[in-house]
């Protein structure tokens, strides 16, 4: 067993330094403007609106979902697809990884998200990718990933090696709004330009637009004159991506009307990332804000409670928050202080051992604990969804919030909303049909 793993790590490695070897090789072959993104918060929809705007105007790949770790990187420079655990398909990828060398073709433009799952891997990547352009979202107290770092700063110096690596005469976008990155920034000496509501390129205010009373996704008011209407979503903080991506069309020197008509036609929500639906039941909204889950993304996602005209009940369903070493219990805490007074009922799915510590020093009209753990790992995700098929009510608003691997919440929310919108959740746990 042990000679096993150790045989495999090591073809692992071998496969990956091929890979890199052959993406250096491609990038100083075909020399590509690269775009990379990084933060802890909003690095997805930010690479996606970010495509969505330019791909009309230039010749631009962007990287596949959850392609954003050291190798994800590689096989998104080489357009290669995962090979699992195949040795024989990691072959045919190192063959097909030559053919991109030469391949005449090339795109113009990489968007590429870099993420930092473990100490180097930015480091790594930055050096290979050097960008022309580094965007960086946001950097709130708490972040994924932390439990292998000692401390948050190390863990911020290594999303900053992404701004150490930029290209001299490159740029570097980042979100003026956080304190975290106004600071950092400012230690290097490329071109800097900031987005936000207090940023160089600004949004003044966000609006949810209605449909025969229900919300169908958020305005984005940029100035007097110009907005930008995202469709299935309800997040005010979908606004940062929009100003990013349209400082990227400055520095490209594309117009900016046409960039913004692109965002509204080709953007496409990601599942799991504030996705709005009608529930089964007249007048239910369903928010499934359920892919991951931080403090700082939960305070998010509650303040649309807020925004939006409820005449019913606001229900908050929140699931494991993963990933954060020794911040976890803190994590749990800082999140009821956020939810206190943004909803009324809390369905708190797993860890629940953990909440009730907190509870008392929190109100909410209502709590409903889901954490038995049987034989089956989403026991409490199916009950949960069973329980608010009777509970719910006309009127009532409810945002799925979670750790998606140990949470599973798309085996609740298929319970609750209409079948043809069941293939816009995260598929990756749900059964061949859903959970009656």
């Amino acid at each position: 067993m042990w000679y096993n793993k150790k045989m495999k790590d090591f073809l692992k490695n071998i496969v990956i330094f091929i890979l890199r070897l052959e993406s250096k090789l491609v990038l100083i072959t075909h020399r590509p403007k690269i775009i990379a993104i990084t933060g802890t918060i909003g690095k997805t929809t930010t690479k996606d609106i970010l495509y969505a705007g330019l791909k009309d105007d230039l010749d631009v790949r962007v990287s596949p979902k959850g392609f954003n770790s050291d190798i994800g990187v590689l096989l998104t420079i080489l357009n290669l697809k995962t090979a699992g655990v195949s040795m024989k398909a990691w072959l045919l990828n190192i063959a097909k990884g030559v053919l991109a060398i030469f391949n005449k073709n090339y795109p113009k433009v990489l968007i590429l998200e870099v993420g930092a799952n473990y100490p180097k891997e930015i480091e790594r990547n930055a050096k290979l990718l050097k960008p022309n352009i580094s965007i960086f979202t946001l950097l709130p107290e708490m972040m994924a990933h932390m439990e292998f770092f000692e401390t948050r700063q190390d863990f911020v110096n290594e999303k900053m090696f992404l701004a150490k690596y930029t290209k001299r005469n490159g740029v570097i976008l980042f979100n003026a709004d956080d304190k975290t990155l106004k600071e950092e920034v400012l230690k290097y000496p490329q071109q800097k330009i900031s987005f936000g509501k207090n940023g160089k390129i600004s949004f003044e205010d966000i609006n949810i637009e209605y449909k025969n009373k229900y919300p169908i996704g958020i305005s984005i008011k940029l100035n007097k004159k110009e907005n930008v209407f995202l469709g299935g979503v309800l997040a005010e903080h979908f606004a940062y991506p929009v100003t990013a991506s349209l400082a990227v069309a400055e520095i490209f020197g594309l117009d900016k009307t046409k960039i913004i008509n692109s965002i509204e036609k080709n953007y496409v929500p990601a599942p799991g990332r504030m996705r709005v639906f009608q529930g089964k039941k007249d007048g239910v909204v369903v928010i499934d804000d359920s892919y991951n889950a931080l403090p700082e993304s939960i305070k998010k996602g509650a303040e649309i409670f807020a925004k939006l005209k409820i005449k019913g009940r606001k229900i908050y369903v929140l699931g494991r928050l993963a990933e954060l070493g020794d911040y976890t219990e803190k994590a749990y805490e800082k999140s009821l202080e956020f939810l206190e007074g943004r909803c009324d009922v809390l369905c708190i799915v797993n860890d629940g051992d953990i909440t009730k510590k907190y509870l008392k020093n929190y109100k909410f009209q209502e709590v409903y604990h889901f954490n038995k753990f049987g034989d089956d790992f989403f026991a409490n995700t199916d009950d949960v969804g069973r329980f608010l098929v009777d509970y719910l009510q006309s009127g009532d608003t409810i945002i799925f919030k979670g750790a998606r691997h140990s949470t599973a919440f798309e085996r609740a929310i298929c319970q609750i909303i209409n079948q043809n919108d069941i293939k816009n959740l995260v598929q990756e746990h749900l059964d061949t049909k859903c959970i009656q």
